[in-house]
């Protein structure tokens, strides 16, 4: 047993943990927030501001629709248990949920805690820092796994359309090897760089509970991600189905046995479109 794995095994003295926020955008401050709160308990339930509270509090809207940010939230591998939240009375939500710690960003606006309750639970701060995380301790054990499943993309700004490709084609394979664009990749094939970088872009794809292991890609060369990764399957979004490039990948892969499987296209969002709201 690792000496890691004794250091967060003691850190977890509460049974039951509440974080909230509105996760708008999610991104890797969210992230880690999330993480350091599932070390401490061992079942984490997360509250997503619905649209309504966010517009009362703040006084605008959001850019991800509340049910995005329920998905993206849920999607991640230290939740166990996502809510609506929808008032910021702390009585009320440790009411409904008793749990033993309620964990807050340290640049969360602070918020009274009634004397009643206060014994009932504790409150923990959580450094609002950004922790870049190695990508190969974020990979499981591929021993046993029967089909191996494969994916790209630059999952800048990680949206509902990202989780949709990657949860289906989880559902279609046994172990999900997904490639994140390197910015010089990016840089090079779309002459824009990304919003978020690709230390960052890792972490939030590593973090999501359909991702087996992530890798980076540096270039579109599929048949050498073939011979590094032997997959099975190998997945993109239907939006390519019928284009050149694909026609010749289909062609490249058949004496290999490897399936090129075409997901649904999620319609109405894009890192572009993500890029025009902000």
């Amino acid at each position: 047993m690792s000496l890691l794995y004794l250091k967060i095994m003691h850190k977890k003295n509460f049974k039951v943990g509440y974080t909230f926020g509105s996760f708008d955008m999610f991104n890797v401050a969210h992230l880690n927030i999330l993480r350091q709160a599932k070390e401490q308990c061992e079942h984490l339930i997360v509250g997503v501001n619905t649209d309504e509270l966010d517009q009362n509090q703040n006084s605008k809207s959001n850019i991800i629709p509340f049910e995005d940010r329920i998905a993206i939230v849920d999607s991640c591998r230290y939740v166990d248990e996502v809510v609506a939240q929808t008032s910021m009375n702390e009585k009320e939500v440790w009411e409904t949920f008793h749990f033993n710690a309620l964990f807050k960003s340290s640049v969360s606006k602070g918020c009274d805690i009634p004397n009643e309750i206060q014994q009932l639970f504790k409150t923990v701060v959580i450094e609002h820092t950004i922790v870049d995380l190695p990508i190969e301790k974020n990979s499981k054990n591929r021993k046993n796994k029967t089909v191996v499943g494969y994916t790209t993309g630059v999952y800048d700004m990680f949206h509902i359309g990202h989780l949709n490709i990657i949860k289906k084609a989880k559902e279609l394979c046994d172990y999900l090897i997904v490639g994140v664009s390197t910015d010089e990749l990016v840089q090079h094939d779309k002459n824009k760089t990304p919003i978020v970088s690709f230390n960052e872009r890792c972490a939030i794809i590593a973090g999501c509970q359909y991702v087996d292991m992530v890798v980076p890609q540096i270039n579109k060369d599929k048949f050498a991600a073939w011979q590094s990764f032997q997959f099975d399957k190998m997945f993109v979004g239907s939006d390519w189905q019928g284009t050149d490039t694909w026609k010749r990948f289909e062609e490249q892969f058949a004496p290999l046995g490897v399936d090129i499987v075409y997901l649904p296209h999620t319609d109405g969002i894009s890192s572009t479109i993500l890029r025009k709201r902000i």
